[in-house]
């Protein structure tokens, strides 16, 4: 998935976190980690042309387990779970790019180095996809909305959270069902394979129901 679905996926978990912790710290915890591994293999990828994928490194387990480790030291010595919830964040962000499905990444260095190969202008290429893919402009209102509320003395009218629920719901259907059909690349994300699809299909059908629990908190609230 792209940058910003990824972190609409953080800020998700993030708000689950808070019902846990009652921490508003881990939010921004969350959508960091959800983002951390692209904004480690993306410039990696300029600055080593030949690992043009933009996964490697960040995509790996290993990566996951190395910070696993650092969040479990930093619960056994402050009894904190932020470090917990930067790691599902991590993790979250690799099966959401189901990197299950390119083994020699994900398992690095189990069967070998990562695999080679080069795009042409490829900060200009990925960056013209995720311009073109409307999921990344929804994912990025839904976004705004729920940080706008979560800033706001009091919450939203309920048509600003019924709104970007209702249509990114429907994006959600959309986005399912090209992922069902095997084919991928729906209006909502043109480039985007079957799985993907799927799986960003289901982030937005979980983001339009975190949007229908806010409007009824903000209704029962007044």
């Amino acid at each position: 998935m792209f940058v910003v679905a990824h972190a609409f996926l953080g800020l998700l978990l993030g708000l689950i976190f808070l019902e846990i912790t009652g921490d508003r710290r881990v939010i921004p915890l969350c959508v960091a980690g959800a983002i951390l591994s692209d904004l480690i293999d993306k410039p990696l990828a300029l600055l080593v042309p030949t690992l043009g994928s933009g996964r490697t490194i960040g995509h790996s387990l290993l990566f996951v387990v190395v910070i696993v480790f650092i969040a479990l030291i930093l619960y056994g010595s402050r009894h904190t779970l932020l470090g917990v919830a930067f790691a599902c964040s991590v993790f979250l962000h690799q099966i959401f790019d189901s990197m299950w499905q390119t083994m020699q990444i994900w398992f690095f260095p189990v069967f070998g180095p990562f695999p080679l190969m080069t795009t042409p202008d490829y900060t200009g290429y990925y960056l013209l996809l995720e311009l073109m893919s409307p999921s990344e402009w929804l994912f990025l209102a839904a976004f705004i909305v729920i940080v706008v509320d979560m800033q706001a003395d009091r919450s939203l009218q309920p048509l600003y959270f019924l709104v970007p629920a209702g249509v990114i719901s429907v994006m959600g259907i959309f986005l399912i069902a090209a992922g069902w059909s095997g084919l991928g690349g729906s209006f909502f994300a043109p480039s985007y394979s079957a799985t993907t699809s799927a799986l960003a299909g289901l982030l937005a059908i979980i983001g339009s129901a975190f949007l229908v629990t806010l409007c009824r908190r903000g209704i029962r609230s007044t």
